[in-house]
């Protein structure tokens, strides 16, 4: 099956998923004056990145920091993500925060899908929402995260987010196939181009389109 098969809105959340890159050296500026730092980047996305760029090699190379670093500045991001910085700021934090956290990463770490669940149930903003349930397809906590993403397939009206869920579900291995049957079996979803989709993903077994 090839993406083009899908409705544009899936193919293009499948084509879009994000990747994680960092640069430079180990950070050695103090996670709090970092977070803060980043916030202040995060209200003027223009501005300099110095504290992006930081806060991102924290999170992909999370294994060498202590344990309270990595907390410190993942509680900054997720500040950021219920603040009143720009839609795109918050969004952008929201994909941080899976990072660690991310089966991309060397080490993956356990435990990101409490934070991002409760960025998407504080925001209303469709794009953090939406950068949320594109986030969760990269985590290790694949249990609650397959859980949440099927819930959330289930109940949102047409319009986006039940695609993006779909979309995050599909990369994440059996547990998400199986979530997938189930919302192709039961017919309980309510977008209609998420259900042609669905009809399509169950012909390719339930797997990532070629």
């Amino acid at each position: 099956m090839h993406t083009h098969s899908l409705s544009p809105l899936l193919a293009a959340a499948l084509l879009g998923l994000p990747a994680a890159h960092a640069r430079g050296q180990h950070v050695s500026r103090p996670p709090g004056e970092l977070v803060a730092a980043y916030a202040r980047e995060a209200q003027s996305p223009t501005g300099d990145v110095t504290a992006n760029r930081d806060v991102t090699h924290i999170l992909t190379h999370h294994t060498e920091y202590t344990a309270a670093e990595v907390n410190t500045v993942l509680e900054g991001l997720e500040a950021v993500t219920l603040s009143s910085a720009p839609g795109r700021s918050r969004a952008k934090a929201a994909l941080l925060m899976a990072t660690p956290g991310s089966s991309r990463a060397a080490k993956p770490l356990s435990g990101i899908f409490p934070r991002l669940a409760r960025v998407y149930n504080g925001n209303k903003d469709p794009l953090v929402r939406s950068s949320v349930l594109a986030a969760m397809g990269q985590l290790v906590d694949r249990r609650e995260t397959t859980a949440f993403l099927e819930r959330v397939a289930k109940t949102e009206p047409a319009g986006g987010l039940a695609g993006r869920a779909v979309a995050s579900l599909v990369m994440m291995g059996d547990e998400g196939r199986a979530a997938l049957k189930r919302l192709h079996d039961s017919k309980v979803v309510t977008d209609p181009d998420v259900r042609r989709d669905l009809g399509q993903i169950a012909k390719n077994g339930y797997r990532m389109p070629s």
